[in-house]
């Protein structure tokens, strides 16, 4: 991405593969700053994911001046999450493309933050003394062997509009399962935890699975 190297519409027209405007607005021609920072879609992930207007509002002219920026402004976590999320949107932007299914902003955001919680729990993993105890509360940890793991997050948006996310994988980190819904008249954001983790037992349900662990980053709800 930093080498500008992807296959953005430009380079494929110039394959003669497929058209040269970006595919969700089909008024500008596509360029990977249009993709992550400019286009409302992205405006709108970025403020979802909680990252500042100094982001957002850059006039960095090329995605590599405009990355160099952000690794000033974040911290190194913070600087991973936005990486996770501009891979979720190339995602979603591939799969209008191949897939003709247009992924809602706010499901691309609940899946970067699913993956960020993963990557801080495994980072945690490596840095934890063998010594100390495996698990700890709050800290998603790989399940054992046989065991499913069902990481889910809610998110209360705006006119009570909820979002919730459910990812599952295995003790190798593989993904099992996942999905994204979206929700009317959920007036307080813990109800938006409480149907994200009906939904990961559903999941379970439906996929057989009888040894899980379902993980939630909302204390209240799972106390």
């Amino acid at each position: 991405m930093t080498q500008d190297r992807l296959p953005i519409a430009s380079r494929i027209r110039a394959a003669s593969l497929g058209l040269l405007l970006y595919p969700f607005c089909t008024s500008e021609v596509e360029n990977p700053l249009h993709a992550f920072r400019d286009y409302p879609d992205a405006v709108e992930a970025l403020y979802l994911g909680g990252f500042p207007d100094a982001i957002i509002s850059s006039t960095a002219s090329s995605i590599l001046d405009w990355l160099v920026e952000t690794v000033g402004l974040l911290s190194h976590s913070a600087f991973a999450k936005l990486l996770l999320l501009l891979w979720n949107t190339w995602n979603r932007r591939n799969r209008l493309i191949h897939d003709s299914h247009l992924q809602p902003v706010w499901a691309t955001v609940t899946a970067a933050t699913l993956l960020h919680e993963d990557f801080l729990s495994g980072n945690d993993s490596m840095h934890r003394p063998t010594s100390g105890p495996l698990f700890s509360s709050g800290v998603r940890c790989p399940p054992q062997s046989g065991t499913v793991a069902i990481s889910v997050d809610g998110a209360f948006i705006h006119d009570q509009s909820t979002g919730i996310g459910v990812v599952a994988r295995d003790s190798n980190g593989v993904v099992l399962g996942e999905l994204a819904q979206h929700s009317f008249g959920l007036p307080y954001s813990d109800y938006a935890e409480v149907i994200a983790i009906l939904a990961g037992l559903q999941l379970a349900c439906d996929r057989g699975w009888d040894r899980i662990v379902l993980e939630t980053n909302c204390a209240k709800v799972a106390n």
